[in-house]
């Protein structure tokens, strides 16, 4: 038995303008040894989160690829829209990402890389079948 361990980002909160997203981790126990064909039970767990010191380019590249993959899908987010009052969804994840960041980080380099994947160089968003 492999264990799947997933995590769960909820970056809106229905009652509260909260610009901090929530992480919640579970695992999934297998199905009983006597009913192999029933799904896997999802459990809750605690996890604690140790920063990186530095961010690596693989972990750069696939932040590329990411944003180029979604870029144009049908859902994708227009992060100068307004999130909630006079904030904009790209101010929403800045402002979440800025307490997970590496150590090195902390300059705003990452935020402002981050902003560039989400935004064109010319203030317009990645062009997308809306």
């Amino acid at each position: 038995y492999q264990p799947c361990v997933g995590f769960i980002v909820a970056p809106f909160h229905l009652t509260e303008p909260i610009v901090e997203s929530t992480i919640q981790a579970f695992w999934v126990m297998p199905p009983p040894e006597h009913k192999p064909h029933e799904y896997g039970m999802p459990m809750s767990m605690n996890f604690t989160a140790i920063q990186d010191s530095y961010l690596t380019q693989d972990v750069v590249n696939e932040m590329k690829w990411v944003s180029d993959y979604y870029c144009g899908a049908p859902d994708f987010l227009f992060f100068k829209e307004p999130w909630h009052q006079d904030k904009t969804f790209l101010e929403k994840v800045k402002g979440s990402l800025a307490k997970k960041l590496p150590k090195d980080q902390v300059s705003g380099q990452l935020l402002d890389f981050v902003q560039s994947l989400l935004i064109t160089q010319q203030g317009h968003e990645k062009q997308s079948a809306r």
